[in-house]
């Protein structure tokens, strides 16, 4: 059962399997260290959806009744998970907004601060040639003094 569903991953490239050059799989049991493709998009999700139902429909494990697509999430749970869904993606949206603001901004206080430490180098240099010099003028002043 495990292998069919697999299967099915794997031919909706949800699962990647690897091979080496031998055509053995590799140390991971036969699975990527790669990350599974990231779409999301319904359509591969209905896809892949259907796609599950059919190998559970043809080891027996479900009904052959299906439920109409206008009934399909008609409840008040299913009513509010969308909504709470939506809202989700807005706080993600902002979110993601204020990152980009935040990232900006901290981008620029860094590189005040090294402007800040620059200078604050170079007057300290200046202070200690300044220093060199004043002391040097005060023991030129102690020898013509002597």
């Amino acid at each position: 059962m495990t292998e069919r569903i697999l299967s099915a991953l794997v031919e909706e490239n949800v699962i990647s399997l690897s091979m080496d050059g031998s055509g053995e799989n590799d140390s991971l049991g036969g699975f990527s260290d790669k990350p599974p493709i990231n779409d999301f998009s319904n359509a591969v999700l209905a896809q892949l959806e259907e796609r599950i139902k059919q190998e559970l429909r043809n080891l027996g494990l479900l009904d052959d009744m299906e439920i109409s697509e206008s009934s399909k999430e008609d409840d008040e749970i299913c009513q509010e998970l969308r909504q709470v869904q939506r809202k989700l993606k807005e706080c993600l949206q902002a979110i993601l907004v204020q990152k980009t603001q935040l990232h900006a901004a901290i981008l620029a206080k860094m590189q005040d601060q090294r402007n800040i430490k620059q200078q604050t180098e170079a007057f300290q240099v200046e202070e200690a040639q300044i220093l060199k010099k004043l002391q040097h003028s005060q023991k030129q002043k102690k020898r013509e003094r002597r």
